[in-house]
């Protein structure tokens, strides 16, 4: 088999599942239940400046790590992404992100 023919066969595969046959729409009562389900989705616990925190040091850190080849710039993107899992720790381990968590009530 070519190479070119292997490197058909995972595109054969994704354009099957995006083209592939249309599912049956669903049924009555799903369709009430989506309104529920999307006022559930919509209700986020808050995010704290931690969380925003966490992603401005994910973006630094991604970037420092990718676009730059120096040793000190990879030093602080390291940094950085410790600080971005510091962050999101703390983020999710908040009060706040805690009590809207319905599913750990005992």
């Amino acid at each position: 088999m070519s190479l070119r023919r292997m490197a058909e066969v995972p595109l054969a595969f994704a354009l099957k599942r995006l083209l592939g046959r249309p599912q049956a729409p669903p049924p009555a009562a799903a369709r009430e239940r989506r309104p529920q389900r999307a006022a559930a989705a919509s209700a986020s616990p808050p995010r704290g400046p931690a969380a925003f925190f966490a992603l401005i040091a994910l973006a630094a850190g991604v970037l420092l790590m990718l676009a730059f080849d120096a040793w000190f710039t990879r030093l602080l993107g390291v940094l950085a992404l410790f600080a971005f899992v510091v962050a999101g720790v703390f983020a999710i381990a908040s009060p706040a992100f805690l009590e809207a968590d319905g599913d750990e009530r005992s």
